[in-house]
């Protein structure tokens, strides 16, 4: 019994709490969207060559037409720690149509897409502030 409460103590306390996920990604379109975030090595006057763009990393920011989606931070972190982090503390999301960004990547690769700004659908520059005033969704359109 005793093995038992410590093990389930250890397991507590070593395990990481869940990230935030108050962000959510809502597609008002008749089309599925991914959203990418950034900047990553890029600066915020350039956001569109900043992101690693790989078919993998858009599987957590895919969303179907009509649908809503969350979108967490790493295990133990929080929105407003991290923000903060970033060029005058703003996170880019660029939204493309989602089919026109995997087609694009599969005939010309990852690097060339931050290159096509004309497959941007849409671009949030996203605060603390601005996510509150927009209870932490991000709708497209």
């Amino acid at each position: 019994m005793k093995k038992t409460i410590i093990i389930s103590v250890l397991l507590l306390f070593s395990c990481d709490p869940p990230g935030d996920s108050r962000l959510m990604f809502e597609n008002n379109s008749s089309h599925p969207i991914i959203f990418t975030k950034g900047p990553y090595n890029g600066s915020i006057n350039d956001p569109y060559t900043f992101y690693d763009c790989s078919p993998s990393k858009f599987a957590h920011t895919y969303v179907e037409p009509k649908e809503k989606d969350g979108y967490a931070t790493s295990p133990g972190g929080n929105w407003e720690t991290l923000l903060p982090k970033y060029p005058n503390g703003t996170l880019i999301f660029i939204v493309y149509h989602a089919d026109s960004a995997i087609k694009y990547i599969n005939d010309y690769g990852c690097d060339s897409l931050g290159k096509r700004k004309d497959l941007v659908l849409k671009r949030f520059d996203v605060t603390v502030d601005y996510l509150d005033k927009n209870n932490w969704t991000l709708t497209y359109p």
